[in-house]
């Protein structure tokens, strides 16, 4: 099977062309706002076999998207995830002290993601850029997939031809 087949497969799941397009859109915003090209060694955009989308800055995941219609995203430690009516999947630990957590949070296609989630994920990210000077993932990254996100002539092509059965 060819990458580009894998990434129609794989987007297939997702709730609808919309959804993945809100969905790619904020990843594309926060690309943007760090200026973060494709061949940012701290980047992986993945595209894996259990057609799981992860994407990672550094050792760490900042946002995944769930074929339930919920999104993944990092913040910051003290962040109160109940405020944007988020769970807690797991915690990240440096030194084993909790500095990142990984939340869950219904990712509505109507409805913009709210600045308070968006601007934690991105003080997060930060920490992350500040610190990482590689990704462990990069074996995984998928230019193709960055191509998606960023080049909006490459995401219509692919959506085009993505059948989403539900």
């Amino acid at each position: 099977m060819t990458e580009y087949d894998q990434l129609i497969q794989s987007l297939s799941q997702y709730p609808s062309k919309r959804w993945l397009n809100r969905y790619f859109d904020l990843l594309k915003r926060l690309l943007t706002d760090f200026a973060i090209e494709s061949d940012d060694p701290r980047l992986a955009l993945s595209l894996k076999k259990d057609k799981q989308l992860p994407v990672n800055l550094g050792q760490r995941y900042i946002l995944k998207p769930y074929v339930s219609g919920y999104i993944g995203l990092i913040v910051p430690a003290g962040f109160d995830e109940k405020a944007v009516a988020a769970e807690t999947i797991f915690a990240f630990t440096t030194s084993r002290v909790v500095d990142a957590k990984f939340i869950k949070i219904q990712f509505v296609e109507s409805i913009q993601l709210s600045a308070l989630a968006y601007n934690a994920c991105k003080a997060a990210c930060m920490d992350i850029l500040k610190r990482a000077k590689r990704t462990g993932y990069r074996k995984y990254h998928s230019p193709l997939l960055y191509d998606f996100t960023m080049e909006p002539a490459v995401r219509s092509e692919i959506l085009n031809e993505v059948d989403i059965r539900r």
